[in-house]
Formats: C-alpha cells, sequence, structure tokens
C-alpha cells in the first residue's frame, strides 16, 4: 500500500510541476521587467529619477541648484547650443536637454563652441 502512496504522490508532484515552473517564469519575467524599467529611469546626477529627456529650465535650475542667469549665460557665450543642450519650445519657454548637459558636463570646456 505504501508503493501506491508513494507512486500517487510522486504522480502528483510530477503533474504539478509544469505549473510551479509556469509560475516562476512569471515571476521572474516580472522581476526582470521591474529591472529594465528602473535602469530606464536610473537617477540622474542632478537627482531624481529621470524621466524625460527634455525638462523645463525652471525644473532643470530647481532640480541642479544652477540659476537662470547662469544657464542664460552658457546660452549666450556659445557654451551650450541651441537644439543640443536647451531649445525654445512653441510656447516660447526653454527647455533643457538632460542627456546633452550631462554629456556636456564630462567633457565640459568653457569656450563657446558654433553649432553645425
Amino acid at each position: 500500500m505504501e508503493s501506491h502512496e508513494s507512486l500517487a504522490a510522486a504522480l502528483a508532484s510530477a503533474i504539478s510541476a509544469p505549473a510551479k515552473l509556469a509560475d516562476r517564469l512569471a515571476t521572474l519575467e516580472s522581476e526582470v521587467a521591474e529591472l529594465r524599467h528602473k535602469a530606464a529611469t536610473s537617477a540622474s546626477p542632478m537627482g531624481g529619477q529621470r524621466l524625460l529627456e527634455w525638462v523645463p529650465l525652471s525644473r532643470y535650475c530647481e532640480a541642479s541648484g544652477e540659476s537662470s542667469e547662469c544657464i542664460r549665460s552658457r546660452r549666450r557665450s556659445g557654451i551650450w547650443l541651441e537644439g543640443v543642450e536647451w531649445r525654445r519650445a512653441g510656447d516660447k519657454k526653454i527647455w533643457i536637454n538632460l542627456k546633452a548637459v550631462e554629456k556636456w558636463a564630462s567633457t565640459s570646456s568653457s569656450a563657446p563652441r558654433r553649432s553645425a
């Protein structure tokens, strides 16, 4: 009788194994998706989560601690280029490109650049 019970238990375990594997696979896929999302929205050097590439000047100044006058000086002197580090939106407000600013900061020079 024990052999029938152990055989039944082994059979039940074998039958439930694919369902357990499917559950585990779904859990792992969910964890991978979460990690990909975290990587895509990794913290920027300015702090906070980066979800956008372009942000309004006021938000950039708030997050970076730099003044709008500092940004204006970089724009006017040609250190930051229109269409690269900054742009004027349809409502005439200035927007800052976070990726371009991070690239500029890592290879920064105080010399003005000329647009291509």
